[in-house]
């Protein structure tokens, strides 16, 4: 049974996973945004971050000229193997770090949202480590979903009389994953466990971000959405 007693900050491992040949939207994190590039905001947000360790932190990437932006911002590099940049792939596989550093935990970022704060990475360490499991990202969302087959996933907690009404302030909320931040222990990889089970309840732990803070970017509209977000939120500084 995984021990989740001893978990402070000195003993995680804070991982910045990137590479330029995204399939959906090549070379996205250097493409110029907003005068800057998605891999830069996120290694200057990282500067910000009070609780890790800036040893603890690498950057793992393959490609030389993420390399070197990543020395140049003065962060500790660990270069992908070949294999972890294939699909499909295993978990220890893609997460090949997680076997080479003396470090129980880690915490996982995703570069490719520019609106997350530093003060939410800083809170979301603090809440892993207070939770004796995994964590994972999600965002609150209280609307009406359905299947497929047009039938209500969402709980309705009104008298169902009143479901047509579509009245959202009575639905139980469902929440979504941010992509954006995940952490769980490292040991549990080789077993293709990430964070947590899936099964159990809570396991992993949610962390409810904030959906003004949301910004995955996959595709092309996407980009052009959040670099105008992102534009908005710098003026208004």
């Amino acid at each position: 049974m995984t021990n989740w007693l001893n978990k402070n900050t000195e003993n995680i491992l804070f991982v910045v996973p990137a590479r330029i040949n995204s399939t959906r939207l090549p070379r996205k994190i250097i493409k110029d945004f907003a005068g800057s590039t998605l891999f830069d905001i996120a290694l200057e947000n990282l500067k910000k971050v009070n609780n890790i360790p800036h040893e603890n932190i690498i950057i793992q990437v393959k490609d030389e000229e993420l390399v070197e932006k990543a020395e140049k911002h003065g962060f500790n590099v660990f270069l992908r193997s070949e294999d972890s940049l294939k699909e499909p792939i295993t978990l220890h596989e893609v997460y090949d770090w997680w076997n080479k550093f003396d470090l129980e935990y880690y915490i996982r970022l995703n570069i490719c949202n520019p609106l997350i704060t530093s003060q939410t990475i800083d809170d979301f360490i603090d809440e892993f480590i207070r939770v004796p499991r995994g964590l994972f990202a999600v965002l609150e969302k209280k609307t009406f979903f359905f299947n497929r087959d047009g039938n209500l996933i969402s709980k309705f907690l009104g008298d169902m009389r009143y479901v047509s009404t579509l009245e959202t302030k009575l639905i139980e909320p469902l929440y979504e994953a941010a992509h954006t931040l995940y952490a769980g222990k490292c040991s549990d990889i080789e077993n293709d466990v990430y964070m947590g089970s899936f099964i159990e309840p809570l396991d992993p732990a949610f962390f409810i971000m904030d959906n003004s803070e949301f910004g995955d970017i996959d595709e092309l509209w996407q980009f052009e959405l959040y670099e105008k977000i992102y534009q908005q939120r710098i003026k208004a500084k």
